[in-house]
């Protein structure tokens, strides 16, 4: 009889396994507009930033490649409204004067144009740009540095932004907020 049993010993166990897993809740996914999110960052050995360390943009905004596809100017206004709040809930100072600062701000937003980087996206799948595609969704690149008064890089982070625009003005900038939070995800918080 124990002979049996014996092939059964694994069995009784594995079972009660496999019915925890039916148990298990699913939680819906993200809608797929807000999927499309890709960040690069670098962080300098040196850079520790404190809550006293004052941030100020040196300059407005870039913007490189933009056609006649690219958003107007309140998009970038938007821009950089929500990386300052994002700084500000880092624990960093952000002013809009250059006097006195311990770091400054420097932002560059890339339009995607058409056939650009053509190989690239071929042979590895990257596409950069902000533009129009045949989808109809814009789509670019924003790249955050912060630099030291003597121009060297402290911090470096790139977003690819995705947007569709027959989305809703709500939705847009929630995905705005996600693709900025997901960028400065690695940026170290002020001590």
């Amino acid at each position: 009889m124990t002979n049996t049993l014996k092939p059964f010993a694994f069995a009784l166990p594995l079972i009660g396994l496999l019915s925890a897993c039916q148990n298990t809740t699913t939680t819906p996914a993200l809608p797929l507009e807000r999927h499309t999110i890709t960040t690069v960052s670098n962080t300098s050995s040196y850079f520790r930033p404190r809550s006293s360390d004052v941030f100020s943009w040196q300059g407005d905004i870039q913007v490189i490649n933009a056609g006649s596809d690219s958003p107007a100017h309140q998009p970038i206004k938007l821009i950089r409204q929500e990386l300052e709040q994002q700084l500000l809930h880092k624990g960093y100072q952000v002013v809009s004067n250059q006097q006195a600062s311990n770091y400054y701000l420097q932002g560059v937003v890339t339009y995607k144009l058409p056939n650009q980087d053509v190989k690239l996206q071929q042979n590895y799948g990257i596409d950069a740009g902000l533009g129009s595609d045949n989808n109809s969704q814009q789509r670019g690149s924003l790249l955050l540095i912060i630099a030291s008064p003597s121009g060297r890089t402290a911090w470096r982070g790139e977003v690819q932004i995705y947007n569709d625009p027959s989305l809703t003005a709500e939705l847009r900038k929630q995905r705005l907020t996600a693709a900025i939070q997901s960028m400065l995800a690695t940026l170290p918080a002020a001590q």
